[in-house]
């Protein structure tokens, strides 16, 4: 049956039914932590206070609660109100609260009490110490030394842990309970020492000990000091210079912080003393050393190098000693093959500026017996150093290193960065391309010709445009990967016969490679291309001779006409030197070497053809030294220095 007043009905639900954990809120249920006493570990008597809020319009609220002492599951307090006031054991306790209100809600609130030992232990210090070496010049000290009386009111005295360490080296409780102090110590040193208990709990006094010397025999090494001493040289035992040495140190010592620093220093004379100071008293660990440097990958590699590798490979030539090999495998295989010919050839045309497994100068230790080629685990590149508890000046000697130019054979380049031997060349082999007017826009094949019949193994020729009058597109005639444009606007070639090692002939006046050049603005083409000075241009013939290329533009206008002086070769010279000449017109060269005092010591004169000429003599018969020169053909004179060993 309905109700005739479903309103009143429910009116009359709302008041009779509690609204259990609706309209109360506990302010705080959160954990009460209670700390021990000094003298006891067993109990605590705390008061714990509840607090609530309600949405009854009465804001009065009625509590009870219950008491489980060590929170084992059974309530040994039951009481009204919303304040206990209870001895409780150590441990954890759980206060069981209920809020009820007029308007029937209730809430409940479950609250844990934590009795805990919060204090450290009872600690009273003994006013410095004073001790003296022993005749070790060592002497110890530990932490209870410093100890007066001490005490804990949970953890038994014997149980106690002990700190002790240099005042301001650290932070926290110290990992150590002993100091080793030394003659260096002598007076008085500062220190904290720590005590805690088994809570974690810790206490702490600042102290001194005052180190004596009574027998005032111990003298004071306050660091360690390595001298790390040797020398660079070449595989020819020639002396080395601008290199880098590099000394690792990593070890430990007592009282002191992990050793972990490197030493760099830069050197100028091939014998070298690097101090590696400071390492702490009583150093045990290693030093590495190791030697570097930094140079182009290209310093004293030349095709030349290339054909003595191919011919390695193929048997015709085979190296001699480990040390060609190391420089020649740039892949690290520990094999030379057509690989690293690949890489090296890379690196000649430009398209590579380092060997990405090898540095451009390797530094390994001088090897018992070089002849043995394939001996790769005899190769150390650095010298590792034991030192077990040393203490004041070590010093290390004979720690040599031997330089290797990576890629270079022959061994022509030195650390400095110059050719040490320039007597393997021969004559300068001369390459033309005619002279030709070209408008601003106009494009044109620029074929690069031999002035002489010859057998070649390789040639490399680099040519630069110049900035603004014209600019290098490409290059024909040669496969693509013998050729490659640079970032300066200049293109390398290299070409190699297709059987490495072997030679092929060529026809004087025969085309070697097209240039491909657009002009930017009007002018001979002389004026827009040349030869770049910095890095070799050479030809290796089939008696794996080097000849020095010569690149010239030949004309009949005015404006480019005219002699041309080169570069003697070879410079520096041991007695038979030429002059390489373009002569515009036969006539007589006239050459004079005036020595360091600006005296004239030699002339000659010599009656010359027309074109490309070689103008040769002897110098036996001067003193080594440096001398001035001057070359005269014509109204043209060229002037340089020349080194006569």
């Amino acid at each position: 049956m309905k109700s005739r007043y479903p309103l009143i009905a429910a009116l009359l639900l709302l008041f009779l039914v509690p609204m259990v954990g609706q309209g109360i809120t506990f302010n705080n249920c959160a954990e009460v932590p209670v700390c021990l006493p000094f003298n006891s570990c067993t109990q605590m008597s705390a008061t714990v206070t509840a607090s609530a809020t309600t949405t009854c319009f009465d804001q009065a609220l009625n509590f009870t609660y219950k008491v489980d002492l060590g929170n084992n599951g059974s309530f040994e307090v039951q009481d009204i109100g919303n304040t206990v006031t209870q001895t409780f054991p150590v441990g954890l306790s759980r206060i069981s609260w209920r809020a009820t209100s007029s308007c029937g809600h209730i809430a409940t609130c479950e609250q844990v009490v934590n009795v805990k030992d919060c204090t450290g232990p009872n600690l009273i210090c003994r006013n410095g110490i004073t001790q003296s070496l022993d005749a070790n010049c060592t002497m110890v000290v530990n932490a209870q030394q410093f100890v007066l009386s001490i005490s804990d009111n949970c953890t038994p005295t014997n149980q106690i842990q002990y700190g002790l360490r240099r005042a301001g080296t650290g932070t926290g409780f110290p990992t150590k309970d002993t100091i080793q102090y030394a003659i260096c110590d002598q007076g008085t040193n500062i220190v904290e020492m720590w005590v805690r208990d088994a809570a974690g709990n810790t206490n702490q006094c600042s102290n001194y000990v005052l180190v004596q010397n009574n027998s005032n025999t111990c003298p004071c090494i306050s660091s360690t000091d390595v001298k790390l001493k040797g020398c660079n040289r070449t595989v020819q035992n020639g002396k080395l210079a601008t290199y880098r040495m590099s000394a690792k140190a990593t070890g430990t010592a007592p009282g002191s912080p992990a050793v972990n620093t490197t030493k760099f220093q830069s050197f100028q004379d091939s014998c070298y003393t690097l101090d590696v100071n400071a390492l702490p008293v009583n150093f045990t660990g290693t030093i590495t050393v190791s030697a570097s440097r930094v140079d182009l990958v290209t310093t004293g590699v030349t095709p030349y190098d290339l054909v003595l590798i191919s011919r390695h490979i193929l048997n015709l030539e085979p190296m001699t000693t480990i040390y060609q090999v190391l420089a020649a495998d740039v892949n690290r295989s520990q094999t030379v093959t057509n690989f690293d010919i690949v890489e090296i050839r890379k690196t000649l045309l430009g398209t590579l500026d380092t060997l990405p497994k090898v540095g451009a100068w390797q530094f390994i230790r001088p090897l018992a017996n070089p002849l043995e080629m394939l001996n790769f685990a005899a190769v150390k590149d650095t010298f590792r150093l034991a030192f077990n508890n040393v203490s004041g000046a070590q010093n290390q000697t004979g720690l040599n290193f031997m330089g290797i130019k990576s890629a270079d054979l022959d061994y022509t380049a030195s650390l400095t960065g110059h050719d040490v031997s320039l007597d393997r060349h021969g004559a300068d082999l001369l390459l033309s391309a005619n002279d030709i007017w070209l408008e601003a826009g106009q494009s044109a094949q620029v074929p690069v010709l031999l002035s002489e019949s010859v057998d070649l193994s390789a040639w490399q020729l680099n040519v630069r445009a110049t900035a603004g009058k014209a600019h290098i597109t490409g290059v024909t005639g040669l496969n693509d990967d013998a050729w490659a444009l640079q970032p300066d606007g200049s293109v390398r070639m290299l070409w190699m016969d297709e059987m490495p090692g072997n030679a092929r002939r060529f026809e004087s006046g025969q085309e070697l490679a097209n240039i491909h050049v657009t002009a930017q603005t009007a002018g001979w083409l002389s004026q827009m291309l040349e030869s770049l000075s910095d890095v070799p241009a050479e030809a290796i013939t089939d008696a794996v001779l080097i000849r020095p290329v010569q690149f010239h533009f030949s004309t009949t206008n005015t404006t480019t006409g005219g002699t041309t002086v080169y570069q003697p070769v070879p410079n520096p010279t041991h007695g038979e030197v030429q002059w390489p000449l373009l002569l515009e017109q036969p006539g007589s060269v006239r050459l004079e070497l005036v020595n360091a005092s600006g005296q004239v010591v030699f002339t000659q004169n010599t009656q010359l053809d027309a074109g490309y000429q070689r103008l040769t003599t002897q110098l036996n018969q001067l003193a080594p030294g440096w001398y001035a020169w001057r070359v005269i053909a014509g109204n043209h004179a060229q002037t340089g220095t020349l080194l006569r060993h």
